[in-house]
């Protein structure tokens, strides 16, 4: 498997993470079922694999923020079906998704040198 697809993968797992705990800690998830968890976790792994094995030519921070919020749209609908206020759904995940995109695209091409190739 190629570099960059490890690379991206490993950064959005680990975001994932970071989402997780971060939802949990300004309340918006409460409780959250081992299922929301791994929809959290699996959803920015997700999006990690999806930019690695992406081979669109541009920008590599637009590469980021497109694939994020395409990607991302999975995790609003998850969301928006498990009652998810639509303040936090279009105020926070929207942008939020571009972010780690971006956060994900950042970490594989400029720290860890792994472009598209």
């Amino acid at each position: 498997m190629p570099k960059r697809i490890i690379i991206a993968t490993i950064i959005g797992s680990i975001l994932g993470i970071f989402c997780w705990l971060g939802g949990e800690m300004f309340g918006l998830i409460e409780n959250p079922s081992a299922i929301r968890i791994a929809n959290i976790i699996g959803h920015r792994a997700l999006m990690g694999f999806v930019i690695g094995i992406s081979g669109l030519r541009m920008n590599w921070a637009a590469h980021g923020i497109v694939l994020g919020s395409i990607v991302g749209v999975l995790f609003i609908l998850f969301d928006a079906f498990c009652g998810m206020p639509l303040i936090v759904l279009f105020g926070m995940l929207i942008p939020g998704n571009a972010m780690y995109g971006l956060i994900i695209e950042f970490f594989t091409t400029k720290v860890f040198k792994a472009p598209v190739q």
